[in-house]
């Protein structure tokens, strides 16, 4: 696995981005000791989801460096699309794809089998 730049810093660890068997991938770097316990609950739960609208989870790394490694959302976030990115003029249809887009991906989540999963935290940045 190869390490490249920071792409985003949060709550959560330090994301890079990366190269892992020939994929870009985001790296997320879990570094103190209330993160690894949420990593816990994160590869548990990622690891029950798979879809189109939701990234992907790869796998995680148990020793130093402790990580996920994760599809890479080329842009970003929809945050980082709307106020980062050059200007490009949205239309109504770009609004209605992406909240089409999320609220498939909320929908699987809640629906999901043996228990749902509940986001709590949705918003564009994520």
């Amino acid at each position: 696995m190869l390490f490249f730049l920071v792409v985003g810093k949060g709550s959560f660890g330090t994301v890079k981005k990366g190269k892992w068997r020939n994929l870009d991938v985001a790296i997320k770097i879990i570094e103190t000791e209330q993160e690894k316990n949420a990593f816990i609950v994160e590869v548990q739960q990622l690891s029950r989801v798979n879809h189109p609208n939701i990234v992907k989870l790869y796998g995680a790394c148990t020793k130093t460096p402790v990580c996920l490694v994760m599809e890479y959302a080329e842009g970003g976030s929809l945050y980082n699309v709307l106020h980062c990115m050059k200007q490009v003029e949205y239309t109504l249809a770009h609004a209605i794809s992406w909240l089409l887009q999320t609220a498939n991906g909320v929908a699987y989540l809640h629906n999901m089998k043996p228990r749902a999963l509940i986001h709590r935290d949705l918003k564009p940045p994520k």
